[in-house]
């Protein structure tokens, strides 16, 4: 392929955000690219992680790639399923931690983006994690979400539901009606051998397709109750939302595919009449 269509395929998948929410630190050598995106696209080798902790961040992030996402920002909120499923952002998330305690193999082994996390309140409490990401441009977006308590080492199994949609920006929002992905754990080695899409046994992640408009926000939910339903928990004990990591891929229009597919088809001509 000619350095045109390299070009031109790198320009296609550069858009790409990438977030690492823990205490310190922040993925290093084969846990670079251990994540639920460089899974599902094994050629993609960008590298540049926002190892970032419990609070809002208007701005300094980067794109996976490492130039800098100008105008990308993100705030931090807090759903009590005690009372509603509104995600108030002028809540602040109380903690960041590296974790790792407990579930430390296979995908979740060191530094992995999917072992520190954020959360808030203690055990007993229904706080679920929102994040907003603010400044994307108009268009449609693969998201990837991982969260749970790698501290935690529970023979009853502990569910959690994420869940991603756009939404109007520097607003709070309700998570009741958005697209949801489920997981659930049980013990420590538990889903810990390989990335594997919610929907699908031995899941640890879950994936969303988003389309925001114009000045919209991408909003997404990490909810550890198993559930939505305020009044009590659905599973008995309650479960806070855990939030590790958030991948943000933009999807190329239709015509940039054309457009690469046509420049490749022109260089194989060259090439051949070349050969011939």
């Amino acid at each position: 392929m000619s350095s045109a269509v390299l070009g031109l395929a790198t320009l296609a998948g550069a858009q790409v955000l990438m977030l690492n929410f823990r205490n310190t630190g922040g993925p290093s050598s084969g846990n670079l690219t251990n994540s639920p995106y460089n899974t599902e696209n094994p050629g993609f080798a960008d590298t540049t992680w926002n190892n970032v902790s419990n609070s809002d961040v208007g701005s300094g992030l980067f794109w996976a790639d490492g130039t800098a996402a100008t105008g990308i920002g993100f705030d931090l909120g807090v759903a009590n399923l005690d009372v509603s499923t509104v995600v108030d952002l002028s809540t602040a998330v109380g903690s960041a931690n590296n974790l790792g305690t407990i579930v430390n193999t296979g995908i979740y082994a060191g530094d992995s983006i999917a072992t520190g996390g954020i959360f808030n309140g203690s055990t007993t409490d229904r706080f679920e994690l929102g994040l907003q990401v603010t400044g994307l441009t108009a268009g449609t977006y693969e998201v990837y979400v991982t969260g749970r308590n790698t501290n935690a080492n529970n023979s009853a199994t502990l569910p959690y539901t994420y869940y991603a949609s756009g939404g109007v920006s520097g607003a709070n929002f309700d998570f009741a009606d958005y697209d949801s992905a489920s997981v659930s754990f049980s013990g420590s080695t538990d889903a810990t051998a390989a990335w594997v899409e919610a929907g699908n046994a031995d899941a640890n992640y879950g994936k969303f397709i988003v389309s925001i408009s114009a000045g919209e926000a991408l909003n997404i939910v990490s909810n550890g109750d198993g559930g939505q339903g305020t009044g009590g928990s659905p599973v008995g004990t309650a479960n806070r939302g855990f939030l590790n990591s958030v991948q943000i891929v933009a999807v190329p229009e239709p015509g940039t595919w054309a457009l690469m597919f046509g420049i490749a088809v022109f260089v194989c001509v060259v090439i051949r009449r070349k050969l011939a």
